[in-house]
């Protein structure tokens, strides 16, 4: 009697089953590493739009502490104005030195371009506060851009002077991710000038 010899293999259906129990793994895998990434972007958006609130915020706060004059927006304010400068070292006639050994410095917060804000800026320094914001600063002074760069969709600034010692802030900041998800801020804040009162 003749013996068959049996090949060894897989039959098709044992790799249609393999192939099947791959693809759901992989698939299974796609979307875990999707929901993963897509948190992290989800929370980088969420972290850069905040912290871009809170510089702006301690720009407007430490410009106002240390304040003795506020050049712009002038009281009283109906509408906002896209900019704030206030000086220290300066009178309430806006001219003269409180101290004539120590240089008035300036703070300059405001948003570019007009009409279409996507970049807030802080100036400072002790020469001439800059024609438009956004320009290279002069000697003596630095920028320091606070908000914008890639992937910010927009961002607002108002101030409004109801009083001659008050000054209120809005802002807004609104950023694009890289899956085209928008994530927003919106920050309400005032600060009172007290070092040096204004008439």
């Amino acid at each position: 009697m003749m013996s068959r010899s049996r090949r060894s293999g897989f039959t098709l259906i044992e790799l249609l089953v393999a192939v099947a129990i791959f693809g759901v793994m992989a698939g299974g895998l796609t979307v875990f590493y999707g929901m993963v990434f897509g948190s992290q972007y989800r929370k980088f958006a969420d972290l850069t739009v905040a912290n871009g609130a809170t510089f702006v915020r301690r720009a407007f706060d430490s410009a106002m502490g240390s304040a003795t004059y506020i050049q712009d927006p002038a009281p009283p304010l109906p509408v906002s104005a896209s900019y704030l400068t206030v000086w220290t070292n300066r009178d309430v006639d806006g001219s003269t030195s409180l101290v004539t050994t120590v240089t008035p410095q300036f703070s300059y917060l405001c948003c570019t371009p007009a009409g279409a804000c996507t970049q807030i800026y802080l100036y400072q320094g002790s020469a001439a506060v800059p024609g438009n914001c956004g320009d290279a600063p002069a000697a003596g002074v630095t920028r320091t851009l606070l908000v914008g760069g890639p992937g910010f969709q927009s961002a607002s600034l108002a101030f409004y002077r109801p009083d001659p010692n008050l000054v209120q802030m809005k802002c807004g900041i609104t950023l694009t991710d890289k899956r085209g998800l928008k994530h927003s801020v919106e920050l309400w804040t005032q600060a009172v000038m007290s070092a040096n009162g204004q008439k």
